[in-house]
């Protein structure tokens, strides 16, 4: 036994000598930046551009060599084609090394559409063509053939690009100004995919949030509002919760391009006549403001603003009109809103008081995004067209509107609770 259990030991001891001698003879892997890099390459740089439509622009053969350069990450407005609306092309050519590969192409979300050619022959497409009201603005990758993915060789690419001309004067045209382009091996061009689809997303998370905060409490004022019917000031309350839910929902379709552009217009003036008629009412019943013919006149100047977008639709007024027209129907409610507010508050009455900053915030940013909206396109100022900053941006993209929004809500479910418990015990609102 002791024999046999000290030859077992031998041997161990044997293997181990064994395997640090072959161990000692290994190396560390070399890692190699110039064989070993990541086979995607960056679009962004200059690209054959010429306005127009002509088939044979798509023919790898075509002398383009007249054409102007333009670059790739700035959007043609501001390349000289300033207010340019309709059909124009790109072309560059892509060189691969040597290898069986499976190459892809990544473009960058353009306003409003294009199709893709890959060495004279159709490789997808992205958005409406010239027959469309709608926009489309999304990146997207598309896999090239496998009898075009062998190397090593050089791709020729052409890209038709529309963009909508009543868009013209309102949105870029061309590809850049929102994103880049690669060209890669298709499971890193995927990868990037991915990553750009989950930014997109990340920069919505506040936004949702918003919406989901503003359906529960709505909801849930909505149910209190059964209970005190007297009362409408839960009804409209909730009113105005539920209109501003549905509001970023269909900003939610209108970025992945679900419904089309003049539906998601009329459905959002809809909204938000909903939404500025629930807050009129609203404030109209706990700032006993009485509803005289200036009310209702403000009332009405919000059924204006849903059939605005037919300005466009039937090409009465280019998009920018239209939508200054939407936004002149909608400012006078908001104004409503703050004055009486501020004339409230100045008489020293309590419920002023403490609506006073919440909503000041709430309105105060719509009101400055519609006053830069005005100016700009009646031509007064070109520095900004929205009022968008991000107080955040990470660990996510937080904006504004979502946290004035949010302070909004909570401010005012506290005054109606308060308001309900007053008046359950048998008190009375603080009226002065």
């Amino acid at each position: 036994m002791r024999l046999s259990r000290f030859s077992v030991l031998l041997v161990s001891l044997a293997s181990l000598s064994l395997l640090l001698c072959a161990a000692s003879g290994l190396h560390a892997q070399t890692f190699n930046l110039q064989t070993g890099r990541e086979a995607v390459a960056s679009l962004d740089g200059l690209w054959r551009f010429h306005t127009g439509d002509n088939p044979a622009w798509a023919d790898p053969n075509f002398d383009d060599s007249q054409w102007p350069l333009l670059r790739s990450d700035k959007d043609w407005n501001q390349q000289g084609y300033e207010n340019y609306g309709g059909f124009a092309w790109y072309r560059f050519t892509v060189a691969v090394p040597e290898g069986s590969r499976d190459w892809s192409i990544y473009l960058g979300p353009m306003e409003t559409g294009y199709q893709l050619f890959v060495d004279g022959r159709p490789a997808g497409s992205f958005g409406p063509i010239l027959n469309s009201l709608n926009y489309a603005q999304s990146s997207r990758a598309f896999a090239l053939s496998p009898a075009a993915a062998s190397g090593p060789r050089t791709f020729h690419i052409a890209i038709r690009t529309w963009h909508l001309p009543a868009w013209a004067d309102y949105v870029p045209g061309g590809f850049g100004f929102f994103g880049s382009s690669y060209f890669g091996d298709s499971r890193l061009i995927a990868q990037r995919a991915a990553t750009a689809r989950s930014l997109q997303w990340n920069g919505l998370v506040n936004e949702y949030t918003y919406a989901v905060l503003s359906t529960l409490v709505g909801l849930v004022v909505l149910v209190l509002s059964f209970f005190r019917r007297e009362e409408r000031e839960y009804l409209w309350f909730a009113l105005l919760l539920l209109a501003n839910a549905i509001d970023i929902g269909l900003s939610f379709g209108q970025v992945l391009a679900l419904i089309p552009l003049p539906v998601v217009d009329f459905i959002d003036g809809s909204v938000r006549l909903a939404a500025l008629f629930a807050a009129m009412a609203f404030f109209s019943i706990v700032l006993r403001a009485p509803r005289s013919r200036t009310w209702w006149f403000v009332a009405a100047l919000l059924l204006i603003n849903p059939p605005a977008v037919f300005l466009y639709v039937f090409n009465i007024t280019s998009v920018g009109i239209a939508s200054l027209v939407a936004t002149l129907s909608v400012l006078p409610a908001t104004v409503w809103i703050l004055v009486t507010l501020l004339r409230r508050a100045l008489q020293r009455d309590r419920d002023a008081l403490i609506l006073l900053v919440p909503t000041l915030l709430w309105q105060g940013f719509p009101f400055i995004d519609n006053i830069l909206i005005i100016t700009w396109q009646l031509g007064w100022q070109r520095w900004a067209l929205h009022w968008t900053f991000a107080l955040l941006t990470k660990p996510f993209v937080l904006l504004p509107g979502p946290v004035v929004g949010t302070i909004f809500i909570f401010a005012l479910l506290l005054f109606l609770i308060r308001r309900f418990s007053l008046r359950s015990a048998g008190g009375r609102a603080p009226f002065k």
